[in-house]
């Protein structure tokens, strides 16, 4: 089970997988299933290249370039930036 204490051989923490639980209230005994799908991300990197628009011109051609302003960048690296530590340990925590 995510979360919980084990041996430490194949404990896995991952947030997808498939839970049932049956209760049969004829003989009071609960059956839970649990599967863990295998694998878990340790670690993911991603690169951004970003470059400056260029405005449609006459005929087909390529217009002018502007560069993106300073707080369009800004926009762009909050989407890609990872979450602060303290985020990441409570969804880690939620999982």
């Amino acid at each position: 089970m995510p979360g919980a204490a084990g041996n430490g051989a194949g404990t896995n923490s991952s947030a997808s997988g498939r839970q049932e639980s049956t209760t049969n209230y004829e003989i009071s005994k609960t059956v839970r299933t649990e599967v863990q799908e295998p694998g878990q991300v340790k670690r993911l990197s991603v690169a951004v290249a970003v470059d400056g628009v260029t405005a449609p011109g006459a005929n087909g051609q390529p217009g002018a370039y502007t560069p993106r302003s300073a707080e369009e960048m800004q926009r762009i690296e909050q989407l890609v930036r990872p979450p602060s530590a303290s985020t990441r340990s409570a969804a880690t925590k939620s999982a």
